[in-house]
């Protein structure tokens, strides 16, 4: 098996980059400015995190990076294209990536509607999402423990987040039989997402 030393890496319980130990997997490493949102937790390390990555944890044996925004900040940064830069970096060293917004109810439409194109916002959203992105809100106050509380759900592959939902065995695997396992996806929407996007 080969290992990309380009990411970082779990290694006798360190995270290590490019040859470089981090530190110990217990802690959550923090770019310089992030702890300032995140209380004064013994578990917060203070570092240049790889590539200026905003946080750094371990999820099992996953490495899980975050990109951490306000709602203006995320507009402000996608505007400029730099979000994009930074989530293609964030998939490129860590094993599970997450767009972090500090904030608790999240409604972007009023912000979106001052971007030149919303729709190409909407589209990049949903790219980044079917990408494998984790978007998770949190509140804006000291967010370090529900982020923790996340930890355990990015343990998982991407398949257990159907775990626990409709259950039934599909009759035939045709053509969005995925997407009607999905509760409120019936088979006329199932039908109209696949003509749409043509795959689930």
């Amino acid at each position: 098996m080969s290992v990309d030393y380009n990411k970082v890496l779990i290694r006798r319980g360190r995270f290590v980059y490019k040859g470089k130990v981090l530190g110990p997997v217990d802690k959550v490493y923090a770019f310089p400015g992030e702890q300032s949102h995140l209380g004064d937790s013994v578990d917060v390390v203070v570092c240049t995190t790889p590539e200026r990555v905003d946080l750094v944890l371990a999820a099992g044996k996953r490495v899980v990076g975050c990109e951490v925004k306000t709602a203006a900040d995320l507009m402000g940064s996608y505007a400029s294209r730099r979000l994009h830069r930074q989530l293609d970096t964030l998939r490129s060293v860590v094993d599970v990536s997450c767009l972090v917004i500090r904030q608790e109810q999240l409604d972007l439409d009023p912000l979106v509607a001052t971007l030149r194109r919303p729709n190409e916002f909407w589209e990049d959203w949903l790219n980044w999402q079917t990408n494998g992105v984790y978007i998770l809100l949190v509140p804006p106050e000291n967010y370090m423990d529900r982020l923790l509380l996340y930890r355990k759900a990015l343990c998982t592959t991407g398949e257990r987040v159907f775990k626990g939902t409709d259950q039934r065995a599909p009759r035939e695997r045709r053509a969005g039989w995925l997407l009607r396992r999905i509760p409120t996806i019936g088979g006329v929407t199932s039908a109209r997402l696949i003509a749409e996007f043509k795959n689930t």
